[in-house]
């Protein structure tokens, strides 16, 4: 899995007419940036996850009260998905 470490390191050869390497930085670290907001708020959501499943009375919540793992588990796949398109 790549880390945002690896975004901020990440170094390209210089070409003739290559690509502006201030751009090329400027953007590596928005792309990590937010990868590594995306990889706290995924584990975030996997405490979450933890938690309702260590509640004794999970069982009695209103269905449109509670939130599902499901939903949970979903939502935490797609920001990890939308992170890697940003890559």
């Amino acid at each position: 899995m790549l880390t945002p470490l690896d975004i901020y390191q990440q170094e390209f050869k210089t070409v003739i007419r290559g690509l502006d390497p201030d751009a090329v930085e400027d953007f590596l670290g928005r792309i990590a940036d937010d990868y590594e907001h995306v990889i706290k708020e995924n584990e975030e959501l996997k405490k979450q996850i933890e938690s309702m499943k260590s509640r004794p009375d999970a069982g009695s919540q209103t269905k449109a009260a509670a939130i599902s793992e499901e939903e949970i588990r979903e939502t935490a796949e797609e920001l990890t998905r939308e992170a890697k398109k940003t890559c």
